[in-house]
């Protein structure tokens, strides 16, 4: 699609690239990292995607949380790096075991991710990367 094919306002609003960065600023905003990353895996484009890696650190630990929330310390692990690697768009059990360790998860000698010292940690002088997510959302649609 060409810039000289948009007509009017409501052209560009319903553009497929507006409509997609619409789809991940509300993923975004509402802190689904499922959608985030589905939308990720099938819909995104190599330069939509190199856009939507600058969040990848909030809403993989928007997951951390959610998964520590859904299995409790108490129990016994129920989710593997491989399957991290696999929800999360990690490069491999190793980054993925990296990043869990850094929030203060732990992973056994199967691959087993546990929670045993609480919740996830954001450590701190960690910076937030919502508002450069919706500023780019925003120009997500220009780069396409």
């Amino acid at each position: 699609m060409r810039v000289s094919d948009l007509r009017t306002l409501s052209d560009v609003n319903n553009s497929a690239p507006v409509r997609f960065a619409k789809e991940i600023f509300s993923a975004v905003g509402s802190r689904n990292y499922a959608r985030f990353f589905q939308l990720l895996r099938t819909k995104a484009t190599y330069l939509q995607a190199c856009m939507m890696h600058l969040s990848f650190p909030e809403m993989r630990f928007q997951a951390l949380s959610v998964i520590h929330r859904a299995y409790n310390a108490a129990q016994s692990p129920q989710i593997t790096l491989a399957e991290l690697v696999t929800m999360l768009c990690f490069e491999d059990e190793q980054h993925a075991a990296a990043y869990v360790m850094f929030h203060g998860a732990t992973v056994d000698h199967r691959g087993y991710l546990s929670f045993e010292q609480g919740a996830p940690v954001m450590p701190t002088g960690y910076v937030c990367v919502l508002c450069v997510i919706q500023i780019t959302c925003m120009h997500l649609c220009v780069l396409v």
